[in-house]
């Protein structure tokens, strides 16, 4: 399932806003989109508490401004399935740039 996430951009980042998902915690990573050759790095993930509100949001920052992200949103506690795999509740945005 897509989690709808609200993207906007910062001085040298984004905020990010997205509908709380059961009681998960989250995690939220600016992934660069800009091509390079070889092995593509790991992204680094912001892990975000579950919150108690009806909204949740970070602050995404220490990235160029004008280059192209997309930001990705995951769930990873969200419940499993009945042979163990998880449920997958994730979020992405369209391609965005930082201020």
């Amino acid at each position: 399932m897509l989690i709808p996430i609200v993207v906007t951009a910062v001085a040298g980042g984004f905020r990010v806003e997205w509908p709380r998902q059961y009681d998960s915690n989250y995690r939220v990573t600016a992934v660069p989109q800009k091509l390079i050759s070889g092995a593509q790095p790991e992204p680094a993930w912001k892990d975000v508490p579950a919150g108690t509100g009806c909204t949740i949001s970070t602050t995404l920052t220490g990235l160029i401004a004008g280059e192209p992200y997309i930001v990705w949103l995951d769930a990873p506690n969200s419940g499993y399935e009945i042979d163990g795999t998880r449920h997958l509740y994730s979020g992405r945005s369209r391609v965005v740039y930082p201020a």
